[in-house]
C-alpha cells in the first residue's frame, strides 16, 4: 500500500504537490475558517498553472499528463 501511495505522488504534477504542501504547512494551525478562505485563495492560483492545463487536456484527449513543473 505505501508503495502504491509513493507511486501515485511521484506520478502527479510536481506543482501540485508542492503548492499542496506549501498549502498544509500554511492552514496547520489556522481555524477551520481561516484555513478555508485561504484554501479559496491557493486553489484558483494553481488552476491556472501549465500543469493544470496539461492535466485537463490529457483526461480530454485519454492519455497520461506529461507534467512541466509550471
Amino acid at each position: 500500500k505505501v508503495n502504491a501511495l509513493v507511486a501515485s505522488i511521484a506520478a502527479s504534477s510536481p506543482t501540485a504537490i508542492s503548492v499542496g504542501r506549501r498549502a498544509l504547512a500554511t492552514i496547520d494551525g489556522l481555524s477551520l475558517e481561516a484555513g478555508l478562505e485561504y484554501a479559496q485563495r491557493v486553489l484558483p492560483q494553481l488552476a491556472r498553472t501549465q500543469d493544470a492545463h496539461e492535466g485537463f487536456r490529457a483526461f480530454n484527449e485519454k492519455r497520461a499528463p506529461v507534467w512541466t513543473g509550471r
